[in-house]
């Protein structure tokens, strides 16, 4: 496995939009859309040098060398899901995005994996945001 970006990066946080009612919803049925939805995203982010910090449940956390490929990621991301042939009432929307959350995101990951300096600049970057 390749090693995350390093240095200035761009980070991008998604998940799967009301993905609790549509598992309510679907019951059994929902596990097949979830597997196509990470696949189509996890191709789409890799395809653009995007590093998946981690994936859970319907939730990917990447890390970009650049603001543009994860931007250019995410648009294909969305493409994809878009073009995918969903069942009937079951269309997956995905959110993709936000700084702030991305940064509490970020900060937990990194703490995790006991990196203190990545952890220490998300704090920073997100009392920025947040003045």
């Amino acid at each position: 496995m390749a090693e995350p970006p390093s240095g200035t990066i761009t980070l991008l946080f998604s998940d799967i939009e009301g993905s609790t009612l549509l598992l309510r919803r679907l019951g059994d049925g929902y596990a097949e859309l979830l597997a196509r939805h990470r696949q189509l995203l996890r191709e789409a982010l890799e395809r653009h040098g995007g590093h998946v910090l981690e994936s859970e449940g319907d939730a990917f956390f990447v890390a970009f060398e650049s603001a543009t490929e994860a931007a250019v990621a995410a648009a294909d991301a969305q493409r994809a899901l878009a073009g995918n042939e969903w069942p009937a009432d079951s269309e997956i929307r995905v959110h993709i995005g936000e700084a702030a959350e991305v940064l509490e995101q970020a900060a937990e990951v990194f703490e995790r994996k006991g990196n203190i300096t990545s952890l220490d600049k998300a704090r920073r970057t997100r009392a920025d945001l947040e003045r």
